[in-house]
């Protein structure tokens, strides 16, 4: 082979090599919560785990002095807590390549369960003896607004925390790639 033979061949394998493996774009975390933002009910209601329901007229959470790392512990506020108590937080993902997400969570009472949703999904359910660590929600969220919602059980305060972090890319255009 020439050299200009072999300056051409190393050429088409670097273009080769760019159109294969896409350059990345502007990767954004977005980390979430358990905190004093995120709304609860004592009592279901039709679409609570929807993205598109209106929680507006829900309650605030109550912070506890618990956490799981930035995750406050929270629970139904007032004196007497409900046996079941219903949580709920929106979020935004602002680009259409959503990389990955996970999430840990922990419930307070021995007797503890949290049944956890995403944009109407069901996911997993929690209790105080496993805790969930890594929950792999990808498969679940979408480009634009989402909702986690959970239903907490426990006699006396229904009191749980999740932390999570989800990766999308910013820059990314066109069609969602999940």
């Amino acid at each position: 082979m020439s050299l200009t033979n072999n300056i051409f061949f190393i050429l088409i394998l670097v273009v080769l090599s760019y159109s294969v493996y896409p350059v990345a774009g502007e990767v954004t975390t977005l980390s979430i919560a358990t905190d004093n933002t995120w709304k609860t009910l004592d009592f279901e209601n039709d679409g609570w785990t929807s993205n598109n329901y209106d929680d507006s007229w829900w309650k605030s959470a109550e912070e506890s002095t618990w956490s799981i790392e930035s995750g406050k512990g929270i629970w139904y506020p007032g004196e007497l807590a409900p046996k079941v108590a219903y949580f709920r937080n929106t979020f935004e993902i602002g680009g259409t390549q959503i990389l990955n997400g996970k999430l840990h969570v922990k419930t307070y009472n021995s007797d503890g369960v949290a049944y956890l949703y995403i944009n109407d999904n069901p996911i997993e359910k929690i209790n105080y003896e496993t805790g969930a660590d890594g929950i792999d929600i990808t498969s679940y969220l979408k480009p634009g607004k989402n909702v986690i919602a959970a239903k907490v059980s426990a006699p006396g305060y229904s009191s749980w925390a999740l932390v999570g972090t989800i990766r999308y890319d910013k820059s990314a255009s066109g069609q969602p790639i999940t």
